[in-house]
């Protein structure tokens, strides 16, 4: 199970207040995920097992997002409701999927919006207001 209130102290009160929702979507997320590993017969993460790196992790990701059926998305459009649980509209002829692009494992531009994935393999931990500066180094590119 992941410790929460340990968690609480790492954001100051300005990060919270700007990113609330996304903090709420992360620890949901989270929580989720705890409830259904709880649920699991048997929980073998391959990950962990074959000791991939975040880079390889992304890379990994970033295939299976990358996959075209009929020069379409197919698992894009599902993995963003399913982490949202909202509708996203990309503008799928224009998105980029991109690796370490400014230090962020993955990102998805459109060239309107973009997505920012944070991986967090084999335990590490969060840097310091990591996620404030990924955002701010996008809205600074004009997202």
């Amino acid at each position: 199970m992941t410790d929460y209130n340990k968690q609480e102290n790492f954001f100051d009160e300005s990060v919270k207040n700007k990113y609330s929702s996304i903090i709420k979507l992360v620890k949901n997320t989270a929580l989720k995920y705890d409830e259904l590993e709880d649920n699991l017969l048997c929980f073998t993460n391959l990950v962990d097992v074959l000791n991939i790196n975040e880079n390889k992790h992304s890379i990994i990701l970033k295939k299976i997002l990358n996959n075209k059926k009929d020069n379409k998305y197919k698992f894009i459009p599902s993995f963003l409701r399913q982490v949202l649980k909202k509708e996203i509209i990309f503008n799928y002829k224009k998105i980029k999927i991109q690796t370490e692009k400014n230090r962020v494992d993955i990102s998805l531009e459109d060239g309107f919006y973009a997505m920012i994935i944070e991986n967090k393999v084999c335990n590490s931990p969060d840097q310091k207001q990591q996620l404030e500066r990924y955002i701010e180094q996008f809205i600074s590119d004009g997202y």
